[in-house]
């Protein structure tokens, strides 16, 4: 069916607090791509942007963040997830915006999304499903996805270089904040609430919307969080290392040729060699037994995992929807000869087919069910778990890994082939968008297609299967998790690949 576009020198054009900005319509959403919420000079916070005068075009996706190990190869199995890179820097506060109104008191739910690929990689363009069109034309939701700072510009401890540098440990999380307040001044004149703000993200995402909501800077500008496949417990060793901040420091600046009290020159040196002197720094490292990983730094920003610093006054008070994949990373547990495995598995998963009984993941799945005990502990506003179980008619039949639910979620299945099952993938993005979206606007997930979504209780754990035949669980995975972990394979990421070496930058 032919697509209608309109892109006018005065249409579609919305006022901003900093000046104009035109978008285009295309396909009844509004669209406006790259448009900038900051700035920030290297390692310091970001700052809005300047006012200006005439329209500035929001027609072209901003930079990524520059990527430690931006792939060389092609991507395998692109079928799943089709993906795209993007021209990279640094300087990467860019939003993007799709909505089905530009009235101002259209007041619909806004959903801000926070992209994955851990803290090192990854930008809110990479993946398919990511444009928000898809949601915004079908539920009637306001969707802004965003860029930000990551790895060594987001998370490099040098504080000790003067005042101007104290938040630089959490860089990356000061433009999630700035770019929240952008949300919250201008959103109105897209058609969004202020006041009706939900995070949500998946994988490195996910985990960035637990720590926004542990830290009191974002405090009052969103009202709902969704957290996918995203909970790792404080201090895990995939996610910080055990190489300390002196020692990281000193390799990077070593494979610079730069001296410690040599900052300002650090400063100059080309964001694409300092990522890749990184790289080298991190192999370096590795040969001396020594690791280390990109994640919010506990401190005055970001005071820490709820496990350990308890669930903060304001996130008590925020709706959260909570849930993983079944099989995440695919990686076999090693129990399905296990006689009272197999027992465990079909108490806790009636619905799931015993083939994939192999694959069922305890990593994601037993941190997300102790972040979720946590918060029904301590929380006032409601926590509703999920599953995402569905089988995928790929490779002779597959159970949904890490990301197989971001097609059905993100209403955005048809650019991702194996995500297509059929007749049944449009009654799937209806219950997982649905849900999704009933969240954002009303903070309960209840969704035609569905049963009674019931949240967790500090009596009783509810998780509703996502699939295209629902099924709403109780108390159901308590023994298996425990099981798993005690008697299963050690599991974890994938280890980091290595990359081709960098050359020490010239002077």
């Amino acid at each position: 069916m032919a697509k209608t576009f309109r892109c006018d020198p005065d249409y579609p054009v919305v006022q901003t607090k900093a000046g104009k900005v035109r978008g285009f319509l295309y396909d009844d959403v509004f669209t406006f791509q790259g448009i900038r919420y900051g700035v920030a000079k290297r390692f310091q916070m970001p700052e809005p942007v300047e006012p200006w005068e005439g329209i500035k075009d929001a027609l072209a996706y901003g930079y990524d963040c520059v990527w430690e190990g931006f792939p060389r190869e092609m991507p395998a199995e692109n079928i799943m997830l089709p993906n795209q890179c993007w021209p990279q820097s640094e300087h990467c506060q860019y939003l993007n915006v799709w909505t089905d109104t530009l009235h101002p008191n259209a007041r619909k739910a806004v959903m801000v999304f926070l992209h994955g690929g851990g803290y090192s990689v990854g930008s809110s363009i990479n993946l398919a499903p990511y444009p928000g069109d898809g949601m915004a034309k079908n539920d009637d939701v306001v969707v802004v996805s965003l860029n930000h700072r990551l790895n060594v510009f987001g998370f490099l401890d040098v504080s000790e270089y003067g005042p101007e540098y104290k938040n630089s440990k959490d860089a990356s999380l000061a433009d999630m904040v700035l770019a929240l307040q952008w949300v919250h001044d201008n959103i109105k004149n897209f058609g969004g609430d202020p006041d009706n703000v939900t995070i949500y993200g998946q994988s490195g995402g996910g985990g960035k919307v637990c720590a926004l909501a542990q830290s009191p800077a974002a405090d009052g500008l969103y009202h709902k969080a969704i957290i996918m496949s995203g909970v790792i417990r404080d201090n895990d060793a995939t996610a910080t290392g055990n190489a300390t901040n002196e020692e990281l420091l000193d390799a990077i600046f070593s494979e610079l040729d730069l001296k410690r009290d040599e900052f300002d020159r650090f400063l100059e040196v080309p964001d694409f060699i300092l990522i890749r002197a990184v790289t080298r720094a991190r192999a370096k490292l590795g040969e001396q037994g020594k690791t280390f990983g990109w994640a919010p730094v506990p401190g005055d920003y970001y005071p820490g995992f709820i496990t350990k610093t308890g669930v903060s006054d304001y996130y008590k008070k925020v709706p959260v929807l909570i849930g993983s994949c079944f099989a995440e990373f695919q990686i076999d547990n090693g129990l399905a000869d296990d006689p009272k495995y197999m027992e465990l598995f079909k108490k806790a998963y009636p619905n799931v087919p015993e083939k994939y009984a192999h694959l069922a993941d305890s990593f994601f799945r037993a941190n997300t069910l102790v972040y979720t005990r946590e918060r029904v502990e301590q929380a006032e506003a409601p926590t509703f778990l999920y599953m995402f179980a569905q089988e995928l008619t790929v490779f002779g039949g597959m159970m949904s890994g890490h990301g197989a639910d971001l097609p059905y979620f993100w209403h955005h299945a048809e650019p991702c082939p194996a995500a297509n099952i059929g007749p049944e993938t449009d009654k799937l993005e209806a219950i997982m968008s649905g849900a999704f979206t009933s969240f954002a606007k009303n903070g309960t997930p209840d969704t035609p297609g569905l049963p009674k979504w019931e949240p967790c209780t500090t009596e009783s754990t509810k998780s509703m299967l996502l699939c295209v035949e629902p099924a709403l669980y109780t108390d159901n995975e308590t023994e298996l998790m425990s099981y798993v972990e005690e008697h299963g394979k050690k599991r974890g990421f994938r280890p980091v690949p290595k990359y081709e070496a960098a050359t020490v930058w010239p002077y």
